[in-house]
């Protein structure tokens, strides 16, 4: 049954790039916080799912230097929704 799982898996993401692979598969088990290292190395790509997953963590965090720093550099993300969560938090 494991190895069934573990197929489709590999199925499913195969065709995704890495990055979005790695934030799907940590983000459905909320885990995201275990490869946040792994997040901040690779977010000089400017991808969105990477750069919407760090914010989030630095809105949990209430990490609102970090959070500037991010928005200022990377502007490939959510921005109302990020404005949304900010000001709800």
């Amino acid at each position: 049954m494991k190895i069934d799982f573990l197929c489709a898996l590999h199925i499913s993401f195969k065709f995704l790039p890495k990055n979005l692979t790695v934030l799907l598969l940590f983000g459905q088990a909320g885990q995201l916080h275990l490869v946040k290292p792994y997040m901040v190395a690779v977010q000089s790509n400017n991808v969105s799912a990477v750069n919407e997953a760090l914010n989030e963590l630095y809105v949990e965090e209430e990490d609102y230097e970090r959070l500037r720093e991010s928005v200022d550099m990377h502007d490939n993300f959510d921005q109302i929704g990020l404005a949304q969560k900010v000001k709800n938090s």
